[in-house]
């Protein structure tokens, strides 16, 4: 049993979870913020991906037992691929959240399957059952191959969102009301080939949005953290140009592989972490080149010393020119992380599938957002 602020007891009696949850690979994730480089606006968002993809198993566990109760028949297998695809999704991620993903343009799935097939400690322990491996990643990937799991991993209300928005809401201290996870997967139920829920749910998943947006505007998308994001983006595209130019003091060896332009190495990638490119920044911050130095500078300073911005309109959109693209940079918001975008269904007393939309004027009031737009600029 381990004790965890969101779930208060997370239950693990499989000695595959257990061997997996020691593995070193999975134990580096306690080095991996949640929400990247949202601690520098709110101060107490330092949990990591370790807490998170724990939470995710429980969340799964719970929902299995919840579906169960429901007349959903699941074999043995199928429960030990749901709960160590559960477990297991996150395992690819890398320093800073998503945004290291821009950097190396290498998606965070695509490491979880080179962690799962090729780490020797990680695939020895998978290798133990018959395809449980191949099984794993197949969920991973989202081939179809296990639908149901998919969607009780992966989708609007699967146990992956249903942990991030309770445990980001729990850290970052929002003012917002927490939903009931009780609540919410106690009204589940799989008909038609979807994850829907009762009408009784409907007020959970109502507060459930409105944290996503509290979340969104408040914290992780904040202009204040979305400038931290730029400045690392900006920082490392100056440093591969430096290094191209033979210019770059304090070349990083442990990023070799980014800078040439070569197949990463796994042993490579699973040394990373935030506090390790933390400090390469922090090393930079004495370089001589002063664009270099001052990215760095403004990176690893407070939020009133970081980089400067500001919101456009459409109008300024379009005299907006990018002139130096090692100091400045425009940004989009996305949509999908703010609004609700359809994808939860309510099994209503007729038993017709409708979207919540429908059910809930809240929802509806919260499913449309017209993106923001900044412009972002040393100063």
């Amino acid at each position: 049993m381990i004790l965890d602020p969101v779930h208060e007891n997370i239950i693990i009696t499989d000695n595959v979870i257990n061997d997996l949850i020691q593995a070193s690979a999975f134990q580096r994730l306690k080095g991996l913020k949640q929400q990247g480089n949202t601690y520098f606006l709110l101060s107490n968002t330092t949990h990591n991906r370790y807490s998170h993809s724990l939470g995710v198993y429980e969340n799964m566990r719970k929902m299995i037992n919840q579906l169960t109760k429901n007349d959903m028949l699941f074999t043995d297998n199928e429960i030990e691929i749901a709960l160590i695809s559960a477990l297991m999704h996150d395992i690819g991620h890398g320093p800073y959240s998503h945004c290291f993903e821009h950097i190396t343009d290498i998606h965070h799935e695509k490491w979880t399957v080179r962690i799962i097939r090729e780490n020797a400690e990680i695939s020895s322990i998978l290798s133990g059952s018959t395809g449980l491996l191949e099984a794993v990643i197949a969920v991973i990937e989202r081939t179809g191959e296990y639908p149901l799991i998919e969607e009780l991993l992966f989708s609007q209300i699967g146990a992956d969102k249903l942990d991030y928005h309770l445990r980001d809401l729990y850290f970052s201290e929002i003012s917002q009301e927490p939903y009931s996870l009780e609540g919410l997967i106690g009204g589940l139920h799989f008909h038609s080939g979807k994850l829907v829920l009762d009408s009784n749910a409907i007020q959970e998943v109502e507060k459930f949005i409105l944290i996503k947006r509290k979340l969104f505007e408040q914290g992780f998308n904040h202009p204040d953290v979305i400038g931290k994001d730029v400045l690392l983006k900006l920082l490392f595209r100056r440093a591969k140009y430096l290094f191209e130019h033979k210019e770059l003091d304090k070349f990083p060896a442990i990023l070799t592989s980014l800078f040439v332009g070569e197949y990463w190495t796994l042993d490579n990638y699973l040394q990373l972490n935030d506090q390790v490119i933390f400090n390469i920044v922090q090393d930079w911050s004495e370089n001589r080149d002063l664009v270099m130095s001052e990215l760095s500078n403004k990176y690893i300073s407070s939020i009133e010393a970081s980089i400067k911005w500001i919101e456009l309109n459409d109008d300024l959109v379009e005299h907006i020119k990018l002139t130096d693209p090692y100091t400045s940079q425009l940004f989009t918001q996305d949509e999908k992380y703010v609004c609700y975008r359809a994808g939860i269904y309510v099994l209503d007393k007729s038993g017709r599938l409708v979207d919540i939309c429908e059910k809930s004027q809240t929802i509806k009031q919260h499913s449309t957002y017209k993106p923001k737009k900044y412009f972002y600029y040393l100063g």
